[in-house]
């Protein structure tokens, strides 16, 4: 009886000379931008939340409030935890989540693209990220597309 094999892709050829410059030029020169934006009403709300949790171990709904589900606030106290209570250490975190993202975003994109579509698809991400609607930028939708 005859099998079915699967014909599959190497993954190590996932990463190309040219995919490698092009997540690098991003990184480099158009992620930097959210390094630069300033805190928001709803991330700064988000930022108190975290502070509290991380200060006084407060659980969020119990000692703060708002009224979306706590999820971002504990990514907050991660990046208090790690680079500091400010606008520079959160936004570093932001920037950390975002690189991460671009380069997942490629992986994927080449299980079913060639190159140049699924560079396109980080290149555009990451344009739409750091020069879009500047209300976009910390939210908890933007580090729920990682996992």
């Amino acid at each position: 009886m005859p099998t079915l094999m699967r014909r599959t892709r190497p993954i190590a050829r996932v990463f190309g000379p040219q995919a490698v410059i092009v997540i690098l030029l991003l990184c480099v020169l158009v992620l930097p931008v959210i390094l630069l934006t300033p805190l928001h009403s709803d991330i700064d709300i988000y930022q108190s939340m975290a502070l509290q949790l991380y200060r006084y171990r407060g659980l969020p709904y119990v000692v703060s409030w708002d009224q979306n589900f706590p999820g971002i606030v504990f990514i907050q106290a991660t990046a208090i935890a790690l680079f500091g209570n400010s606008e520079i250490g959160f936004r570093t975190m932001d920037y950390l989540m975002q690189v991460l993202t671009v380069v997942a975003l490629y992986r994927v994109s080449r299980l079913w693209l060639s190159e140049g579509p699924a560079l396109l698809a980080s290149a555009l991400y990451a344009l739409i990220y750091a020069f879009g609607p500047g209300m976009v930028m910390g939210q908890r939708d933007c580090f729920a597309v990682l996992p």
